[in-house]
C-alpha cells in the first residue's frame, strides 16, 4: 500500500511538472489556442491576412457572433487550472480539457472608423460596452493607420491652404469675373472625412484619456500585413505565458542607452516616450535639466490638473519647415507627469 501511495505521488509530482513545463513559442505551443474572430473580420482582407499568419501552426481559428464588429477574442484548451497564491498550473483531477477564455479582447480600427467614432463620440462607450461584457478582462485597442492620417490630413489643409490664396488672388485681379458663371456642385472627394476629421492634438487627447482613465491598450499598426502579424504573434506570447487567467503586463522593448552625464541620461529617457520628439525632449531638458528638477517642480504644485499641463507652456525651437512658434502640447504634458509619478504598476502608457 505504501508503494501504491509513493506511485501516485510520484505520477501527481509529474503531471504538476507537465502542467508547469516553460513553453516555447512554437507552432507545437498554439495546439491549445482557438482564435475567435468575429464575422465581419472573419471574411474580411484583414480576416484572411489574419489566417494566413497561422499556416502551418496548430491553432483553431473559429468565427463567432459578437456584439462589436472587429473584435478578435482568444481561448485556450487546458488541463490544468492556474493558481494564483501558488503561481502555477495544478492539474484536474480528471485529466479533463477545459476550454477558458482569455481575458484580454482585441478591437481592430481602420483611421475612418475611428475618427467617425470619435465624431459622434461612441468610441469610449463601445469599449466601455466590450470591457463589461466580461469582468477584469483588458481591452486591446489596434489602431491601423493613423501616421498616415496624420500625414495625408496636413497634406490636404496645405492644399487647401494654397488653393484659397490662390483664389483671392485670381478675385483681386479680377479673373474671377471674367469667368463664365457654373451651377456644378463641388465634388465630394473620397478623402473629405480626412480633412473633415479630428485633428492629431484632439486624438492624442482622446487615446492619452483611454489608456489612463479606461485602461485601455492602445498598439499602432501601418497595414493590414502588420497587423496581422501582431495579432499571430501576440496569440504566441499569450500560448507561451498564463495569459488566460493573468493579464499581462505590456512593455516597451526598448533597450535605451545610458548618457554621458545625468543631464544627457535625462534626455535620453524623454526621447524613449513615443511621440516625444528629440525637439520636444531637449524644450524640457533646458527648463528642467534634470529628473529631481522636475520631480521638484511637480511637488510645488497646487493640484494634480496644474501638474499634468506644467509643461504645456514650454516653447519647442521652430520646425525649419513651417518656422511657427510650437510648444510641447498638452497631451505630451500629461504623459510625461503620468510616467513620473503614478504609482500603479499595471498603468499602461504607449
Amino acid at each position: 500500500m505504501a508503494k501504491a501511495q509513493k506511485e501516485a505521488e510520484k505520477r501527481k509530482l509529474k503531471e504538476l511538472k507537465q502542467a508547469n513545463a516553460l513553453r516555447s513559442a512554437s507552432k507545437d505551443t498554439l495546439h491549445d489556442t482557438i482564435l475567435c474572430l468575429e464575422k465581419t473580420l472573419y471574411g474580411s482582407e484583414l480576416g484572411e491576412a489574419i489566417k494566413s499568419q497561422f499556416i502551418g501552426k496548430a491553432a483553431e481559428i473559429v468565427e463567432i457572433e459578437d456584439d462589436v464588429q472587429y473584435t478578435i477574442r482568444w481561448q485556450t484548451k487546458t488541463k490544468a487550472e492556474w493558481d494564483s497564491l501558488s503561481q502555477s498550473f495544478i492539474p484536474f483531477e480528471n485529466k479533463k480539457t477545459t476550454i477558458v477564455k482569455n481575458r484580454h479582447v482585441a478591437l481592430w480600427m481602420n483611421m475612418q472608423r475611428f475618427t467617425i467614432m470619435i465624431q459622434n463620440e461612441d468610441l469610449i462607450p463601445t469599449l466601455a460596452g466590450i470591457k463589461a461584457q466580461q469582468a477584469g478582462s483588458q481591452v486591446v485597442l489596434i489602431v491601423e493607420g493613423l501616421q498616415k492620417y496624420y500625414r495625408d490630413q496636413k497634406n490636404h489643409r496645405s492644399r487647401a491652404f494654397q488653393n484659397s490664396v490662390l483664389k483671392g488672388i485670381a478675385e483681386e485681379f479680377g479673373e474671377q469675373r471674367s469667368r463664365p458663371a457654373t451651377s456644378k456642385k463641388p465634388r465630394t472627394s473620397k478623402t473629405d472625412w480626412i480633412a473633415d476629421g479630428p485633428d492629431k492634438n484632439t486624438i492624442e487627447d482622446i487615446m492619452l484619456s483611454l489608456q489612463l482613465s479606461e485602461k485601455i491598450m492602445i498598439v499602432h499598426t501601418a497595414n493590414i500585413t502588420e497587423t496581422a502579424s501582431w495579432i499571430a504573434s501576440f496569440s504566441a506570447t499569450m500560448a507561451t505565458t498564463n495569459a488566460s487567467s493573468e493579464l499581462l503586463d505590456f512593455y516597451m522593448d526598448v533597450r535605451a542607452k545610458s548618457g554621458i552625464d545625468s543631464t544627457d541620461t535625462w534626455l535620453k529617457m524623454l526621447q524613449n516616450i513615443q511621440k516625444c520628439t528629440d525637439a520636444v525632449a531637449k524644450a524640457i531638458v533646458q527648463e528642467y535639466p534634470t529628473v529631481y528638477s522636475l520631480y521638484d517642480a511637480y511637488t510645488k504644485t497646487q493640484s494634480v490638473e496644474e501638474a499634468e499641463m506644467l509643461l504645456a507652456d514650454i516653447e519647442v525651437q521652430r520646425s525649419v519647415i513651417t518656422n511657427r512658434d510650437r510648444f510641447v502640447n498638452k497631451a505630451m504634458s500629461k504623459k510625461i507627469y503620468s510616467i513620473l509619478m503614478s504609482d500603479d504598476n499595471k498603468l499602461v502608457i504607449s
